[in-house]
């Protein structure tokens, strides 16, 4: 025993265990008792939680950002397709036709535009309103396309885009193929147009808005 080995045999057994006991204990103390937590670590620790709950929120918006991005290059893609395929049927570019449809709507397919509301006959008729990705009155599609077009089927993107691939060819066949005098047609009406077209002026107060198609055309990758 450790009294034993320690003490002298003269020293009473009580002592001897009880010196014994106080030996351990600061053997223990000494080299096997852990060392306590101080409140800065404790702070630590927190402050280690809360950074850790900053990351986590981090990579959620960032995968929320990715999952976006995704989205938005999925539908882009769409569209290239959309006007890819409408154009080829019609013999058109298909930059100018994607072109068509940022400026009409912004590449939006549920756009509904007021269109012309000035028009008392077209807003009793309920033909004022325009419609989907390249902004389509329901009786201009009905003359040029099909007669049993409605405002809901021109929602669809491929139906509207289809559609408005036709009343643009439509309406460069009218003018030599041209497509200044075709898309300002399309904006101000081939009735319009046809004055310009005779004496090869610029399409008035419309050349702005060719303009515009040109140059979303042109920013097509």
């Amino acid at each position: 025993m450790l009294h034993r080995v320690l003490l002298p045999h003269w020293v009473p057994n009580v002592f001897k265990l009880g010196i014994a006991i106080a030996v351990l204990f600061v053997v223990y103390v000494l080299f096997f008792r852990p060392a306590p937590q101080t409140k800065v670590a404790a702070e630590t620790s927190s402050k280690t939680e809360l950074e850790q709950m900053v990351e986590r929120g981090v990579q959620l918006d960032n995968q929320i950002k990715v999952r976006q991005t995704t989205r938005d290059s999925l539908q882009q893609r769409f569209f290239y397709i959309l006007a890819k395929t409408a154009g080829k049927k019609h013999n058109l570019n298909w930059r100018i036709l994607y072109g068509l449809w940022m400026r009409e709507s912004k590449m939006n397919p549920n756009a509904k535009g007021d269109g012309d509301r000035d028009s008392v006959g077209a807003f009793i008729a309920g033909t004022w309103r325009a419609f989907g990705l390249g902004q389509i009155h329901r009786q201009t599609a009905q003359f040029h396309v099909d007669k049993s077009l409605t405002s809901v089927r021109l929602l669809d993107p491929i139906t509207n885009g289809f559609a408005s691939a036709k009343i643009l060819r439509d309406y460069m066949d009218l003018f030599g193929g041209s497509y200044i005098y075709g898309i300002s047609a399309y904006q101000q009406g081939p009735g319009a147009t046809a004055g310009q077209y005779k004496s090869r002026t610029q399409p008035g107060n419309y050349w702005q808005y060719v303009s515009d198609v040109l140059l979303y055309a042109a920013a097509v990758e």
